[in-house]
């Protein structure tokens, strides 16, 4: 029987952070990361990636952190704080 995982994507950043806080709290508990994969729904290996980061960062590193397309780069403003536009090429 095949193990079906969750597409954490497709849940909430809480959700995510919880998923992710619940694995490690089950490992640090004495679980073997088999188990823990099957209980948390997710792959073996990221379960292992999390417990890791945690051993090495701290429980901050399990928390919630921004997704997706990051704002206007501070490279794309001049001095005054104005977003320089490209320069049309002039042939």
């Amino acid at each position: 029987m095949r193990m079906k995982f969750i597409d954490a994507r497709q849940l909430s950043q809480e959700a995510q952070e919880a998923v992710r806080k619940r694995a490690v709290t089950l490992v640090l508990a004495g679980e073997i990361h088999d188990k823990m994969a099957r209980v948390s729904g997710v792959a073996r290996g990221t379960g292992s990636r999390w417990v890791a980061t945690y051993r090495t960062n701290g429980e901050s590193a399990l928390n919630k952190k921004r997704r997706g397309a990051q704002t206007a780069r501070a490279s794309n403003f001049n001095i005054e704080g104005t977003e320089e536009r490209p320069k049309a090429d002039s042939r």
